[in-house]
């Protein structure tokens, strides 16, 4: 009778409970899960952001040495051109191969 159909509904409802335990369980772990591969997915893009602070500071480096080699050969150029343009021959004309020598010179 009565007490019977009460014991079945009680074992029913525990496995009904079992059941959500379970799947509670479950869905629990699936986030643990989602977290730690979100957590090595921000680690992993630390690592890249790092990296490429680290490029940019290589390349920093290397803009500042190419321009200080590049002022320094700028300054040799005009040098030079100083030079030539103090350099002439005896006869008031500029040397052989001087930027006003045109003309070929014969032997």
């Amino acid at each position: 009778g009565n007490g019977s159909d009460l014991a079945q509904q009680t074992g029913a409802t525990f496995r009904e409970i079992a059941g959500s335990t379970t799947t509670l369980r479950d869905e629990a772990a699936s986030v643990a899960e989602a977290a730690r591969q979100q957590s090595e997915s921000m680690a992993d893009l630390e690592r890249s952001v790092a990296a490429i602070e680290e490029d940019v500071k290589t390349n920093t480096r290397m803009l500042a040495e190419s321009q200080t080699t590049t002022r320094g050969l700028d300054d040799d150029a005009d040098a030079l051109a100083r030079a030539f343009d103090r350099f002439t021959t005896e006869g008031g004309g500029e040397a052989p191969g001087g930027r006003g020598d045109a003309s070929p010179r014969a032997a």
